[in-house]
């Protein structure tokens, strides 16, 4: 039997939420407590891990629900103020087991923040290659359609074909369907 979860994926079935204030993300932290596994994404503006930061943060840890949360205006509520609920927010994340698809580069995204992951973590990207060590196809899109029978957004349909935008120039409800669609089907 497969570690990872064959069922077919409904798109129609999600609830995929926007965090944008002070008490939805108050309300968040609270659900979190509840859950021993968050699954967790970072939107980036580059793939550098030294010169690149988070522009937002998905989070998942129920079947087709998912969190949303900016980081960075102009995504991010002018109202809302995540540092505030940093120290909290990174306490919780290392009292729980933290997966992730490459993990590695999320967790030195979240540094460049000042956010230490430090607890249980597990990275699906290294458990498609240990299932598989001669599979070259390690990435989250090709392995949703593998595994869960389904497409997922691709980067391009929102910062272009030559990724020459950032994913901050993009709808944010695009960037939250995307980055919530990825901490789900991560889960999965």
């Amino acid at each position: 039997s497969s570690i990872l979860d064959e069922s077919s994926f409904e798109k129609s079935t999600v609830d995929y939420f926007l965090i944008n204030s002070n008490p939805d993300f108050e309300t968040l932290l609270g659900h979190l407590k509840n859950f021993s596994t968050i699954c967790l994404d970072t939107e980036t503006t580059g793939l550098s891990i030294i010169n690149n930061e988070p522009i937002g943060i998905s989070l998942a840890v129920e079947k087709s629900k998912a969190y949303y949360i900016p980081l960075k205006e102009p995504h991010k509520a002018t109202d809302f103020d995540f540092a505030k609920y940093k120290n909290q927010f990174n306490e919780l994340l290392n009292q729980k087991l933290i997966v992730g698809h490459n993990l590695k580069f999320d967790i030195q995204m979240l540094f460049n923040i000042g956010i230490h992951i430090s607890g249980k973590v597990a990275d699906t990207m290294l458990a498609v290659h240990l299932l598989d060590p001669l599979n070259k196809e390690l990435s989250l899109d090709v392995n949703c359609e593998k595994h869960l029978g389904y497409k997922k957004i691709k980067t391009t349909t929102l910062i272009g074909e030559k990724k020459d935008q950032s994913m901050l120039e993009a709808d944010l409800a695009s960037v939250t369907t995307y980055a919530c669609e990825d901490a789900d089907l991560t889960l999965q």
